[in-house]
Parts: structure tokens; sequence; C-alpha cells
């Protein structure tokens, strides 16, 4: 969801859809290789230490995304980038 934010304010219009596409596509692979690793892990470990083991994968990208929230780092839409331009 936030990627799809991000390439909406920053990528051209002409390019987006393609992008998207792409990302759908990565999005859809990894959820479809979750699935055999979850019922891995739940066969391995057992099911609650299983599933646990899976909810903790996502932690390690809200980490990383903290620096960038903490920085207030923005991205910048070709509006702003045409409207800064004009100004300057």
């Amino acid at each position: 969801m936030i990627v799809d934010n991000v390439f909406n304010e920053a990528v051209p219009s002409r390019y987006r859809a393609s992008l998207l596409s792409m990302i759908s596509f990565v999005e859809s692979a990894l959820i479809g290789t979750g699935y055999p690793v979850l019922g891995a892990l739940m066969g391995g470990l057992g099911s609650s230490v299983g599933r646990a083991a899976y909810a903790a994968v996502p932690l390690p990208a809200c980490l990383l995304w903290l620096p960038v929230l903490y920085r207030g780092a923005r991205v910048t839409t070709e509006i702003e980038k045409s409207a800064h331009q004009k100004a300057s």
C-alpha cells in the first residue's frame, strides 16, 4: 500500500501502470511463496511457534522504515517539482 502511494505521487503516468503491474506481480509471488513457508514452519516448529516466527517476518521491514519516518523524508511529486522550478 505504501509503495503504491509513493509511486502514484512520484512516477509519471506513462510509466506508472507498468511499474505498478510489476510490483503487484512481485507481491503476489511473495504471498504465494509465503504460504508454503508458513506450512513448513508450522510442520517443523509446531503450530504456535511456526505462526509466531512467520508473524515476525514483517518486523525487520518496520524497523527499517523507522528512520524514514523519523527524518520526515518525503517524495516530491512532478507538480511540486515543476512549481519549484518555475519559482526559481
